[in-house]
């Protein structure tokens, strides 16, 4: 079976731009509809409206009853992947269980370097990414989990409630290059 995904955008447009959007693409038949997570324009002057991914994405969940909503992709160096994995059990929950989590290892330099954000070498960003996936899916599976990793620890954390989608959302890994 073929599904159609629309690829939405957050810079340079309005939140009534974005729900109209989406709003349109449940009408018409579209199965599903992914936000972009960048906080600038990647332009050198850094100018620019973007809206903030997952607020909209929560209020996409609410406001949009059929499609399924997701990211396409979250920036891994942005959030810790404990809050990460906490704020996409909400948005799945308020969704009812339509969350695509889409998620990668960040590419956007200058993000990085207006906010502060290390931009680590390619391959570091990459095994980042490897070990979010495994923290996303341990928390989302575990009542309380506990992981060692190079780059991310956690230590009997718990983790409720629990995603509507069993075992857990899907996990959209993307990158490109």
């Amino acid at each position: 079976m073929m599904q159609f995904a629309l690829f939405v955008g957050l810079a340079g447009t309005t939140w009534d731009a974005v729900l109209s959007l989406t709003r349109h693409a449940e009408a018409t038949g579209w199965d599903a509809a992914c936000l972009t997570d960048h906080f600038m324009p990647n332009t050198p002057e850094r100018v620019g409206d973007s809206l903030e991914c997952l607020s909209a994405l929560a209020a996409l969940a609410a406001a949009v009853p059929r499609i399924r909503l997701g990211t396409i992709v979250l920036g891994n160096t942005y959030r810790h992947p404990a809050v990460l994995a906490k704020t996409l059990t909400n948005i799945d929950i308020i969704s009812g269980g339509r969350l695509i989590a889409g998620i990668g290892g960040a590419w956007q330099q200058n993000e990085h370097e207006a906010y502060g954000i290390p931009f680590y070498t390619v391959a570091e960003r990459l095994a980042r990414l490897d070990e979010a996936c495994q923290v996303l899916k341990m928390l989302w599976t575990q009542d309380r989990s506990t992981f060692k990793g190079r780059y991310y620890q956690l230590s009997d954390a718990p983790a409720s409630p629990k995603p509507v989608q069993q075992p857990y959302p899907e996990l959209l890994v993307g990158g490109g290059g």
